[in-house]
């Protein structure tokens, strides 16, 4: 099993490229969908192609089917969004209905377009309002040591932001090769692992429910 400590209400799993210890971490920890009752966050870190977006939207996939809105948006889109709202003087409407209203949002590669000074503030504002009000869902190819360096490289409130994020947080660090790389090495083949990737997203979709514990609402249909 993937090891996990605690630090400060924050959960920490340590994935070595290990992915029947991620399966059994995701069916215990996150599939179950508790974080989100409980307000939690989780936070996907890991370069580029070890499968950050594939187990966001599987996670979104499985909270879609428990009734629970889940909008999926690139760090990109969003703050063009927010920037846009602001300009039209619509950023409270644009709060409401983007921010505080869905019960799971999904803000997909932060650090891979740095925010300037306006849209690192934006989004500054989205953390803080969301903080032990409801969870939200980032990926990120940089660990958050290095997030300053994306949000307008000011390491003052891009510390304060991270202790709201990481305070109710499961932090999942995935180490190992590119899917993408291994693909291609393989020349379409996929290995092993690339495999028991897609079993994964498979069983937190519902496809194959008998390996997850279904939900309340899910064992009510199906008797």
């Amino acid at each position: 099993m993937a090891s996990r400590r605690r630090s400060t209400g924050s959960y920490r799993a340590e994935i070595k490229g290990k992915v029947e210890r991620f399966n059994r971490y995701l069916k215990q920890e996150l599939a179950r969908l508790v974080f989100i009752e409980r307000e939690e966050n989780v936070m996907l870190l890991g370069s580029s192609g070890v499968g950050k977006t594939h187990i966001a939207c599987a996670l979104a996939l499985r909270a879609t089917y428990a009734g629970i809105k889940t909008p999926f948006l690139t760090a990109a889109e969003f703050m063009m969004q927010l920037a846009t709202a602001r300009q039209q003087n619509r950023s409270h409407e644009f709060f409401n209905r983007a921010v505080m209203r869905p019960r799971l949002p999904i803000i997909d590669e932060i650090g891979y377009l740095p925010f300037g000074r306006e849209d690192a503030d934006l989004f500054f504002n989205v953390v803080a309002k969301r903080y032990e009000r409801a969870s939200i869902i980032l990926t990120s190819n940089l660990p958050s040591t290095q997030w300053s360096t994306a949000v307008a490289d000011d390491q003052t409130p891009t510390a304060a932001m991270l202790a709201w994020l990481l305070h109710h947080a499961h932090i999942v660090q995935i180490s190992g090769e590119s899917y993408r790389r291994k693909d291609k090495r393989n020349a379409g083949k996929r290995d092993t692992e690339s495999r028991e990737s897609s079993r994964v997203v498979q069983d937190l979709g519902g496809r194959f429910t008998s390996a997850i514990p279904r939900l309340p609402e899910q064992a009510d249909r199906s008797d």
